[in-house]
């Protein structure tokens, strides 16, 4: 933020605890989980001392069950809660603490050889859901493929109350201002997937290993859509809409073999089209990613490239104005000197490419990372 003449700089800080433990008195499975968040915002004035400060923790809990009698045969309940803490004494006094309680009970079941069905049904309870006291009913199905050796298909439709998780949300965007008290979604969500995966053994010294393709195509019907928008000082916020929109994706993976070594060739590509009343801001329309990763004897070497699209800059619809495409590549390299030790290099932005992912503040170029990994 070293042009902004409002802010001179922005921290963040995020602090996340998962507990996992799972039981399995077979045919049975439990799980009982346990967890929270800490979440700090802080806004540093460029022209005075004055720090503003928003922050909140996070507990959740989550129990499972599940009897399964075979592999495409199971019943099953699920529940888990959420409760959210913002602090009054740090700029958060009309926001109130926020909770969310999800139920499930589920079956999975085998109609034919090779086609799996599974529905459930869902009651959820938010703090802020005062038309439906509270309470909301919804629920899911999808009908699938099992069993079959190359290929994966399936249908799926779900209706669901999708809470706000603001450290999520928050944390993955720069230059924010956050706002903590955004509505939980009702989220219509139809999806068709489909994955072919072949696996070939030879005892020539070039050949296809593994191949697999992968796409899914989905459309949402959201009522709360979360879409930012800026405010003063060159930051942005978050209002909800109404928002319907496709998404598609696809996924190709390639791993082929010379000699002892192994090259993987990873490419994707997502599309997203959306229908709403005003411009849906900083979400590219296109992302085209590739990935070529050489690995033999200890050495890794990964060279990943992307180009994402043009992204809006304002939720105005008269506002045209956009970010421009973005091409980015990175070179990573990795040694591994014993069982336990790895040395590690990366170079980002290795075409020094001039982009922005927020208006007015623009990336580092060329930079050079570097250090030991210990895994223990």
């Amino acid at each position: 933020m070293f042009d902004n003449p409002v802010y001179s700089r922005e921290e963040k800080d995020k602090v996340i605890i998962i507990l996992k433990n799972e039981y399995k008195p077979t045919p049975s499975r439990w799980n009982f989980n346990a967890g929270g968040a800490q979440y700090v915002h802080r806004l540093i004035s460029a022209s005075s001392t004055d720090v503003t400060r928003n922050s909140f923790n996070k507990i959740n809990e989550e129990v499972g069950w599940e009897y399964i009698w075979s592999a495409s045969n199971k019943i099953g309940l699920k529940h888990d809660y959420s409760h959210y803490f913002y602090s009054p004494s740090e700029g958060s006094l009309s926001v109130k603490d926020d909770k969310h309680i999800n139920n499930e009970i589920f079956i999975s079941f085998k109609v034919v050889e090779y086609v799996k069905v599974e529905a459930g049904f869902i009651m959820d309870w938010n703090k802020d859901m005062e038309k439906y006291n509270g309470w909301f009913p919804s629920g899911r199905g999808s009908i699938s493929s099992v069993g079959l050796k190359y290929a994966l298909f399936e249908f799926s439709y779900d209706y669901n109350l999708i809470p706000f998780n603001p450290e999520d949300f928050y944390f993955e965007h720069k230059y924010i201002s956050p706002n903590y008290e955004l509505m939980p979604a009702r989220v219509r969500n139809i999806d068709l997937k489909g994955e072919f995966d072949f696996r070939f053994n030879s005892k020539s010294n070039f050949y296809v290993k593994h191949f697999r393709l992968k796409g899914v195509a989905s459309y949402k019907d959201n009522d709360n859509f979360y879409n930012y928008y800026s405010i003063p000082g060159n930051v942005i916020s978050a209002e909800a809409l109404p928002v319907q929109y496709f998404k598609f994706k696809s996924d190709m993976i390639a791993d082929v073999r010379i000699y002892d070594k192994k090259i993987r060739f990873v490419l994707n590509y997502e599309h997203y089209r959306y229908s709403a009343d005003r411009n849906i801001t900083y979400r590219p329309a296109d992302i085209i990613g590739g990935i070529l990763n050489f690995s033999s004897n200890g050495w890794e070497f990964e060279f990943d490239n992307r180009l994402i699209g043009e992204v809006f800059i304002n939720p105005d619809p008269d506002d045209g104005r956009k970010l421009d495409k973005a091409f980015i590549g990175s070179f990573r390299m990795q040694l591994r000197m014993v069982d336990s030790f790895l040395l590690y290099a990366k170079i980002n932005n290795i075409y020094n490419s001039r982009y922005s992912y927020r208006y007015g503040y623009y990336e580092p170029g060329i930079t050079f990372l570097g250090g030991l990994r210990i895994i223990i």
